[in-house]
């Protein structure tokens, strides 16, 4: 049986729905049971030939390139997205990365832009800006001598300035004919849907910026993958948590070297994630759960955006351990903590007198990664083990960091790896 087919449970549904909703006992921890089997990388052209199904990482840096390995000629803007599309129909679930100016499918120098994405933070610049000054940028990309005359503040307005962007789109275009043509196309988007923001400030202050900018990020999701990919198989991954490095690279809702107070940063997360929600599913990183005011963070977070009676999409929360300074995802994972935070979520819900946390739309995905034994003879002991830990833990995959051709030899027949009936 094929590792991401359903497993026929014995359980009838309704007699699993009344197990789920008693109380539980002692020490037992309650969620929701859906588990996606293990965690598939597609980072190169070639692993797309081998997908069939399951839950999906890909990467975007190595599927812009035409074949695998190669640093160029890269795929134009239509052609990433044709690939992204073809990645989440044959899988079960994609994780789409979608969250900053230089983390999204559309490179500004790398592609021409399609459906290019309102850096999230930018909603918020705009929001501090009263009035916000939109992007300035000239109609035509081949202007060369209109774009090398503005002023990088020109330029930016009240919106995060980039000096890389800026000295590649003011250089000619003889300079590096491709770079300079999809910046300023990509300047061209973000200066449209800027005036829109400003026009919004006009017409009904702060709330109408936020609204709009959420409905912008939406709109371009939807655009970019398609509505009924976005809907049914894309996982839209963005930061609302950011650590200093990531901040510096224009993650999360804050904004570099200016402080954004925190009631406003909430707004902006309800409205952004919350209309990011009406159309999927939502993943978002990172939160160290052994931290308690990490927790207290992420139990807001979830407080907000998943309260008990609402009948939107899930949403993935990645959590981790204690990581080492200055590296992503490089140090404990989270399976040590996760009895203590549904302990407390659930702790939460037993006594909160106002909207409940709704655990049925929270998926948990356990980072770092886990390292399969070097020994093939070991690897599928070792993978049962640990995928029946993280399905007892409430984690919804386990990434041991395997392309689809590995997982289908690894997994292929192992009983634990199997997607439960209610994973969806």
């Amino acid at each position: 049986m094929h590792f991401v087919q359903r497993l026929a449970l014995l359980i009838p549904t309704g007699l699993t729905f009344l197990v789920q909703a008693a109380e539980p006992a002692g020490n037992q921890i309650r969620c929701d049971p859906a588990f996606y089997g293990p965690l598939l990388r597609v980072d190169q052209p070639s692993d797309i030939n081998e997908l069939n199904g399951g839950l999906v990482e890909t990467d975007f840096r190595y599927m812009r390139n035409r074949n695998d390995h190669e640093s160029g000629p890269l795929l134009s803007g239509k052609e990433l997205a044709d690939r992204h599309r073809l990645i989440c129909k044959k899988a079960e679930k994609c994780f789409f990365e979608s969250g900053a100016l230089f983390h999204q499918a559309n490179n500004p120098t790398l592609n021409d832009p399609l459906a290019f994405l309102l850096p999230p933070n930018w909603v918020t610049a705009a929001a501090m800006a009263r009035p916000p000054v939109p992007l300035y940028v000239p109609r035509e990309v081949n202007a060369d001598g209109q774009w090398s005359a503005i002023s990088k503040e020109q330029m930016f307005g009240s919106f995060p300035a980039s000096n890389y962007l800026y000295r590649l789109a003011a250089s000619p275009l003889a300079a590096d004919p491709s770079k300079v043509r999809n910046v300023r196309a990509s300047l061209q988007y973000l200066a449209n849907y800027t005036r829109r923001l400003a026009e919004a400030y006009q017409r009904g202050g702060e709330n109408s910026v936020l609204q709009t900018g959420a409905e912008i990020i939406s709109q371009t999701d939807d655009a970019y993958l398609g509505r009924e990919m976005r809907k049914n198989k894309a996982i839209v991954l963005a930061v609302t948590n950011p650590g200093p490095a990531e901040l510096a690279e224009g993650k999360g809702l804050g904004l570099p070297n200016r402080q954004v107070p925190p009631d406003l940063l909430r707004r902006i997360q309800n409205a952004v994630i919350g209309e990011r929600l009406r159309h999927g599913d939502v993943a978002l990183e990172r939160w160290n759960i052994a931290d308690p005011n990490q927790r207290k963070h992420m139990m807001g977070v979830l407080r907000d955006l998943v309260p008990t009676g609402s009948q939107d999409s899930k949403l993935w929360i990645w959590v981790n351990g204690p990581l080492q300074p200055n590296a992503v995802f490089v140090g404990e994972n989270a399976t040590r903590y996760m009895n203590d935070l549904i302990s407390e979520i659930n702790q939460y819900n037993r006594t909160t007198t106002g909207p409940k946390i709704d655990m049925s739309r929270v998926r948990f995905l356990s980072k770092p990664l886990v390292e399969l034994p070097k020994d093939p003879s070991a690897q599928i002991a070792f993978a049962d083990s640990t995928i029946n830990s993280y399905r007892n833990l409430c984690l919804a995959t386990v990434d041991f960091k395997v392309n689809p051709a590995t997982a289908r030899r690894i997994f292929g027949t192992l009983p634990s790896a199997q997607k439960t009936l209610t994973a969806r």
